[in-house]
């Protein structure tokens, strides 16, 4: 036992992140107004999430799944969370919706969080006030 051989040699560990971590909204509801009558790319609402892991298992895009209905809205870029009108909208047609919002990541297998946005839509008097056709009115004496 006294002749013990032995020797030394680097040795390079490198750790890969597992996804393991589900994105997470900031919130679970996020409720916001617009104007109607306003442009296509009028900010609305930003919404955030956050991931554990590190690199492309924490890179995230959000998406509108449900509730968008004619279109109305769009994240763009899909990166930002920035929800934008992506038409004109008219309270007279809808006056509130309720988007469903995913945010996934780039890992494999992919990870999905789910978030709700309420968007109330803001009349503007934007209608003159009309009368019937062929109205009369009586007055009795």
């Amino acid at each position: 036992l006294g002749n013990s051989l032995y020797g030394y040699a680097p040795l390079r560990v490198v750790l890969s992140d597992q996804n393991d971590n589900v994105p997470l909204f900031t919130q679970n509801i996020y409720t916001s107004s617009v104007l109607e009558g306003k442009n296509k790319g009028t900010f609305v609402v930003q919404v955030a999430a956050t991931d554990a892991d590190k690199g492309s298992n924490a890179r995230l895009a959000y998406h509108i799944v449900d509730g968008n209905h004619d279109n109305a809205f769009a994240i763009e870029p899909s990166f930002s969370g920035t929800i934008k009108t992506n038409i004109v909208l008219d309270r007279e047609i809808r006056d509130s919706y309720r988007l469903t919002v995913i945010v996934t990541d780039e890992g494999l297998p992919q990870l999905t969080g789910t978030a709700m946005v309420k968007i109330n839509i803001i009349d503007v008097n934007d209608n003159q006030p009309t009368f019937p056709p062929h109205s009369s009115v009586k007055i009795s004496e």
